[in-house]
């Protein structure tokens, strides 16, 4: 969620010699608060442990923390967002010697109006299991080889997917899972108490779904590089007919359609050894597979034909169109020849984590993100945006998103005593007060919004 500053700026008006003073030291007060409160914690150190089948990984941060993970395949690598934290290392990148697991560690500032995070890249040599565990002033990331996990899980440190449900409360937190809207699985662990969204249902597992190899056929439409070594005669560029053949010079046709590269190339060859020569060495290259594309459109920013070369999963694919609109809605239509149309859950996908609708996409796929509606909420008195507030559905609809797509709180607005009116489907209001400040700070969760509700913001007279 993108965050809109909602602090108070300092009056601008003209005042006496004597209150200006005053004035100014408010005016700074309410700044390191508002520093304070998108700073929260800090990243002191990064540390390797050894373990019985693998590494560990130790973060030791100050205050509070909270964070999420996603591991991604092409190239292998775990990436760990801290939201509201800066980093107190000395350099960006984090030494690794002679590790059989991890081959580089680098970490990023990312700075935004209202926003402070660090990112930490981990790039992988080979395949992982990881899980997370609290600890006292830090947590541990366990790297496990999906060898070692899979042969002799009982000897095994950590746990090697996810761990227990509800793990005890360290002074940092507890673990809970929530998930990255981008290509993967992904962990959360909140401070205590939890922060806005936490909740304590089962976490999903960190397994991503492993789509079945497919032979990687040539077919129409595709363009082949033959190159026919020591015969250049031979060689030449051409693209297979809508008939799955392919012509060659001194040869004639020949259907290669059905084909995997190796395939063609042996075919070839043996077409040339029957006629020409003896020994054929003959590479192919793929220089085009139109024939392998995924089809992409609706609520998506870059609708389109897409290439699919290898297996590729539903949130990789969703990367490649470069992510869905703000006009998204919750599922996803999948059209597979040969097969019913498949139906996906977006929302517990991309915000819920389950892996299971992660499915694998193959070519000739037609799929369409479908649009959703908006839900309307009303915020009133001193924001500055007053009135009807749109928020798309699938998107947190919570009082900070409310507040923030009004444009945050005016200069005669006041925090505290902000009044949320919900008429239920009996008629009855009921009208809740919530202070800000404390969900700014981390003291108490955001507060939900159900369509209809009505915020009003109170005047401040000092």
């Amino acid at each position: 969620m993108q965050y809109i500053e909602l602090f108070e700026n300092g009056n601008s008006k003209s005042l006496k010699s004597s209150r200006f003073g005053l004035s100014m030291i408010l005016v700074l007060f309410f700044s390191l608060i508002s520093v304070s409160a998108f700073s929260a914690s800090t990243i002191k150190s990064i540390q390797f442990t050894k373990e019985k089948n693998g590494y560990s990984l130790v973060f030791k941060n100050k205050g509070p923390l909270r964070y999420s993970s996603s591991i991604l395949n092409d190239p292998p690598r775990i990436v760990i967002n801290f939201p509201d934290t800066e980093s107190g290392m000395s350099t960006d990148d984090v030494e690794v010697q002679d590790n059989p697991l991890v081959s580089k560690i680098h970490t990023s500032q990312k700075l935004e109006p209202g926003n402070v995070s660090l990112e930490v890249v981990i790039e992988l040599k080979q395949a992982i299991d990881f899980s997370l565990s609290p600890l006292s002033g830090g947590f541990a990331l366990h790297l496990v080889p999906k060898s070692a996990a899979t042969t002799d899980p009982s000897k095994s440190g950590p746990p090697s997917k996810v761990p227990a449900k509800n793990p005890p409360a360290t002074t940092n937190g507890t673990a809970n899972r929530t998930t990255d809207p981008k290509n993967a699985t992904a962990t959360t662990v909140s401070p205590t108490p939890p922060p806005p969204g936490a909740t304590n249902s089962a976490p999903p597992k960190l397994v991503p779904p492993q789509a079945e190899e497919r032979r990687l056929e040539i077919g129409p439409e595709d363009l082949l590089d033959i190159n026919v070594f020591d015969l250049p005669q031979f060689s030449s560029q051409t693209r297979v007919g809508g008939d799955g053949t392919i012509t060659m010079p001194l040869i004639g046709s020949i259907k290669v359609s059905g084909l995997t590269k190796q395939e063609a190339e042996k075919k070839i060859a043996a077409e040339l050894e029957s006629k020409y020569v003896n020994n054929a060495n003959v590479a192919v290259a793929i220089k085009e597979y139109k024939s392998k594309q995924v089809t992409v459109f609706g609520a998506v920013k870059n609708p389109g034909a897409f290439y699919v070369l290898s297996s590729r999963t539903l949130l990789q694919l969703i990367s490649d169109a470069g992510g869905l609109t703000e006009n998204a809605g919750p599922r996803c239509f999948i059209f597979r020849p040969g097969q019913a149309r498949i139906e996906i859950d977006l929302t517990a996908l991309m915000i819920n984590g389950d892996q299971s609708k992660n499915i694998p996409i193959y070519p000739g796929d037609v799929i369409n993100f479908a649009t959703g509606g908006k839900v309307v909420v009303y915020v009133l008195g001193q924001v500055r945006k007053p009135g009807p507030v749109e928020i798309p559905y699938g998107s947190a609809l919570t009082l900070l998103t409310a507040v923030a797509k009004a444009g945050g709180i005016s200069e005669n607005g006041k925090k505290s005593g902000i009044q949320i009116r919900h008429k239920d489907e009996t008629g009855k209001i009921t009208v809740v007060k919530v202070n800000l400040k404390d969900i700014l700070s981390g003291k108490k969760p955001d507060v939900e919004l159900k369509a209809g509700d009505v915020i009003e913001v109170p005047q401040s007279f000092f």
